[in-house]
């Protein structure tokens, strides 16, 4: 039965969508898109990276590049512009479209706060960054500027040492660079990680000794864990627990 989607991301929208256990080679909805079933369950569209992501393990997004944090713009941005130039050369370069529906934030010096979606940027070691929207505030040569893909393009089983945040459980495995939908909210099956024990109604995230890429367990007490959601049906060390995420 087709289901009704509603983009949170790019508008409202009421179109037909694959099924939640299908994947595709090609992509058929913005990265991001967010759909709801009838029974409250939610989604994400997304795209895998380089290496295929398991049904019902935890992914996160992709691991940021250092060398595109805090990097002096170089080129002054007045107000109303929707193109940023990276004049400083970077030392490792952006592909082209890299950062497409990711985010720009100035994280220091003039202009100081800002955010802007990036509608697509080109390649080299300099480049330019298209914005959806407007520079609300002039931005001078000597602020950073930080680029941050879209948490949704290339993501990966959750890594045992935390290098991205957590954006949902497939429920179908998906090839590597292929597109399909990750649950966030709602009855899930996660498995459970080696050794640990998940308590019925208690939270549930990443394990504070992570031994299983991706798999969850109880948190740690001193709240450097994330919270996945809550346990609704225990499942033993190895084996698949049914968890309601709260990542939406």
């Amino acid at each position: 039965m087709a289901i009704e989607l509603k983009s949170t991301m790019n508008g409202d929208t009421a179109v037909p969508v694959a099924s939640i256990y299908e994947q595709t080679a090609t992509q058929k909805f913005p990265l991001g898109t967010e759909f709801s079933t009838q029974d409250g369950r939610k989604f994400r569209y997304a795209k895998a990276g380089a290496v295929a992501l398991v049904n019902s393990y935890m992914c996160q997004a992709p691991v940021e590049i250092a060398h595109h944090k805090e990097v002096v713009i170089g080129t002054a941005a007045a107000i109303g512009d929707t193109r940023l130039t990276l004049s400083t050369t970077l030392s490792t370069a952006v592909t082209k479209d890299q950062y497409k529906d990711g985010y720009v934030l100035v994280n220091k010096g003039t202009g100081l706060g800002q955010c802007y979606r990036i509608k697509g940027n080109s390649a080299g070691k300099t480049c330019t960054i298209e914005l959806y929207d407007a520079v609300a505030v002039a931005i001078a040569s000597t602020a950073e500027i930080t680029l941050k893909a879209n948490p949704w393009n290339g993501v990966l089983v959750a890594a045992t040492t935390q290098t991205g945040i957590p954006v949902g459980v497939p429920l179908c495995p998906i090839t590597a660079d292929y597109y399909g939908w990750l649950q966030v909210a709602g009855p899930a099956p996660v498995v459970v990680d080696t050794g640990d024990t998940v308590v019925l109604g208690h939270p549930v995230g990443k394990p504070g000794t992570n031994a299983v890429a991706g798999a969850c367990g109880v948190v740690d007490k001193d709240g450097t864990s994330n919270v996945y959601g809550n346990c609704m049906t225990v499942g033993a060390a190895d084996e698949t627990a049914l968890v309601f995420l709260t990542l939406e």
